[in-house]
C-alpha cells in the first residue's frame, strides 16, 4: 500500500491541494495496518477468529475486529503508535484509514490517497494488506 500510496499520488497530484514528500506517503501507506500485525502476533486465536466473522457475515475485517476485540486495528494501530513520534498525519491515515470522512480535516486528503490505494490495492490482490 506504500508504493501504491505513491503512485496514486503522482497520478492525482494535480487535484490535490497539498503536496507530500513520498516518505511521508509511503510510510503512511507502510503502517496503516500495524495494528493487525499486532493482532496476529500477539492474539492469534481471537485474531482468527475475527477473520472467521468477516467471511461468514460477509463483513468489513474491521467490523469483525470490533466484534472480537472491542476495537478494530485502526483504533489498535493508532495507540500502539502513540509513543513512537510519527508525525500526526501518519497517525491520522492508521486511525481513519477505512472511515476518513472521520480525519481531521487538515489530514483528509493524505488519508483519503491511503483509503482509496488501500482499496486498489485489495481489490486487484497486489500484496498483503
Amino acid at each position: 500500500v506504500g508504493i501504491a500510496t505513491n503512485v496514486l499520488y503522482q497520478r492525482t497530484k494535480e487535484t490535490i491541494q497539498k503536496e507530500y514528500s513520498p516518505d511521508t506517503l509511503h510510510l503512511c501507506g507502510l503502517l496503516h495496518d500495524i495494528g493487525k500485525i499486532f493482532f496476529e502476533q500477539f492474539f492469534h486465536e481471537k485474531f482468527e477468529k475475527a477473520l472467521v466473522l468477516c467471511v461468514e457475515k460477509q463483513i468489513p475485517l474491521f467490523q469483525a475486529e470490533q466484534e472480537v476485540f472491542g476495537m478494530d486495528h485502526t483504533e489498535t494501530g493508532f495507540k500502539l503508535t502513540a509513543n513512537w513520534n510519527l508525525s500526526r498525519e501518519v497517525s491520522e491515515c492508521i486511525r481513519f484509514h477505512h472511515e476518513p470522512e472521520k480525519s481531521n480535516e487538515q489530514f483528509r486528503e493524505l488519508v483519503r490517497l491511503v483509503h482509496t490505494a488501500n482499496y486498489i490495492v485489495n481489490l486487484e490482490k497486489l500484496g498483503g494488506s
